[in-house]
């Protein structure tokens, strides 16, 4: 995912008052897999990506991608403020129109808690295309 993605849907979350106030501030970040998540905290990871060239590509250098964006919620409160957070997510990513991206579907949720750090975790992966030009 290109980094201009990946920040207009950090922007996107960030815009949205409902997710901002519940997460009591604008705790929004790419994940970086070897820091320790930021409770509350939203994070954004490429899980798999595709790329396809579009016919024409030697002079145009457009593709078209598609990829499993995957946004880990934590909490550290109740599993009911770690689903509203989440639902909240879905509220964002559905209910905004993000320049250059189609958001095609929530592909799964998945509900944790880690009983060594008290966390409850909502891990949802979402299906995305967009178009690049190299």
């Amino acid at each position: 995912m290109t980094v201009a993605i990946t920040a207009a849907i950090i922007t996107a979350l960030k815009a949205n008052t409902a997710l901002t106030t519940a997460l009591g501030g604008a705790y929004v970040y790419p994940r970086n897999r070897e820091a320790v998540a930021q409770v509350p905290g939203i994070y954004l990871l490429t899980n798999t990506e595709t790329s396809a060239t579009r016919p024409g590509y030697l002079s145009a250098k457009h593709r078209d991608s598609r990829q499993i964006l995957q946004v880990d919620v934590f909490d550290d409160g109740t599993a009911l403020q770690v689903d509203t957070l989440a639902d909240l997510v879905d509220s964002a990513l559905f209910g905004t129109e993000i320049a250059g991206l189609i958001v095609q579907g929530r592909v799964s949720r998945s509900e944790q808690f880690e009983a060594d750090t008290g966390r409850h975790h909502v891990a949802l992966r979402y299906a995305l295309a967009y178009s690049l030009q190299d």
